[in-house]
């Protein structure tokens, strides 16, 4: 196994001394200071920063072809002003206050909208994941892994049938989010989270069938010593390449969670996102609350509040805390998902789900953890 490619980014001179692998200084303190002062004629602002660790490796039948590794500083800034959002990204935290006040001016003219309403909540500071950050793993360690697993696969045979091909996929991100807006909502808190995607195709004379294991962890021990699961996923998928096709028709089936979940997510969860009800009257009678839509026994949540969940999102990026959100109830449509900004649009309460990708870009409305809540039914 030998290396291709590494690539390694540079923080800017700012991140250098507040970097999540530097002393960290608390970006949220320095964001008080600096813009305590700050008296803008806007209806609301806010910043959020965002201090980020990303480990991506990738290894394609043996070989590393990606190891980048790539921390990261920055800030997404907001102004609203007359029913109308002006934003930027910045990569230069001492200019923040200088870029609020740009914004503040940028030209528009009323829209005659619904005043944009912005709660105060309490402060959210929660650093919890600092002992376990995957920043602080050395990179030998998460390659050494990666081999492991690849040796398995390069190993690997069922009967008859081999590994044709393999490719193993590693992420991980440490970040620390900061935030602070005009009614005084601030927050601050970290999480860690990373997987592994072990994917490979069997081979028997002409039969090929693709499958792959996958692992997500809080943790990077939680990311270690799946070899044997391997070795059994690579064992279950050579019964496919002589399985008997289906005929087409109905029939009654039992889902894994890990496909009900994705029908869950693909099938509903998209359509409880509130920015796909705007403007779309179609779409809002076709969802309109309180509607029978499902089974008695058929309960679907979503919820940021959940650690250790890659939808782990305690207080979302406009500042509103997570809570548990009813998406169905008893087969009964009974909420979607909102942002400060969709919930005013359609007279409803924010829920927590304004999320960004990253600070480069504005949040938009997006699911959590959204899951099927256990029944009673039996089968």
């Amino acid at each position: 196994m030998s290396i291709v490619f590494i690539s390694l980014t540079r923080y800017t001179e700012f991140s250098a001394k507040t970097s999540v692998e530097g002393s960290r200084v608390s970006h949220l303190q320095n964001l008080l200071r600096e813009l305590s002062d700050l008296s803008l004629a806007v209806e609301y602002w806010d910043v959020r920063v965002e201090d980020t660790f990303e480990t991506n490796i990738q290894v394609v039948d043996g070989e590393i072809v990606t190891c980048a590794v790539s921390p990261s500083l920055g800030a997404f800034v907001r102004v609203r002003n007359n029913g109308f959002w002006f934003y930027e990204s910045t990569t230069e935290l001492s200019r923040l206050k200088s870029i609020l006040e740009n914004l503040s001016r940028s030209p528009q003219q009323g829209r005659g909208q619904l005043a944009f309403v912005a709660e105060k909540h309490p402060p959210y500071i929660a650093m919890t994941a600092t002992d376990r950050k995957f920043s602080a793993i050395p990179l030998e360690r998460k390659l050494d892994v990666l081999k492991k697993y690849d040796a398995v696969l390069a190993g690997a045979s069922v009967g008859a049938s081999t590994v044709a091909s393999r490719t193993i996929r590693y992420k991980d991100v440490y970040k620390i989010k900061s935030y602070l807006n005009s009614v005084g909502t601030q927050f601050e808190f970290d999480f860690n989270q990373g997987g592994v995607i072990c994917g490979f195709t069997l081979k028997e004379r002409d039969v090929l069938f693709n499958d792959f294991m996958r692992v997500y962890g809080s943790s990077f021990e939680a990311l270690e010593q799946h070899e044997n699961r391997l070795a059994q996923c690579v064992a279950e998928a050579g019964r496919f390449l002589k399985a008997p096709a289906i005929e087409p028709g109905k029939y009654k089936v039992v889902l894994d969670p890990e496909v009900a979940g994705v029908f869950t997510h693909e099938s509903f969860g998209h359509k409880s996102e509130a920015d796909f009800m705007l403007g779309n009257q179609e779409a809002m009678d076709e969802w309109k609350l309180g509607k029978k839509i499902g089974a008695d026994c058929l309960t679907i949540v979503d919820h940021g509040l959940r650690p250790g969940t890659s939808g782990y999102c305690p207080i979302d990026d406009d500042g509103t805390p997570a809570q548990k959100n009813y998406l169905i109830k008893n087969g009964v449509l009974s909420g979607r998902l909102h942002s400060r900004a969709t919930a005013i649009e359609l007279g409803e309460r924010p829920t927590g789900n304004s999320r960004a990708m990253n600070f480069e870009f504005e949040p938009i409305v997006r699911m959590t953890s959204t899951y099927i809540e256990p029944g009673t039914e039996s089968i």
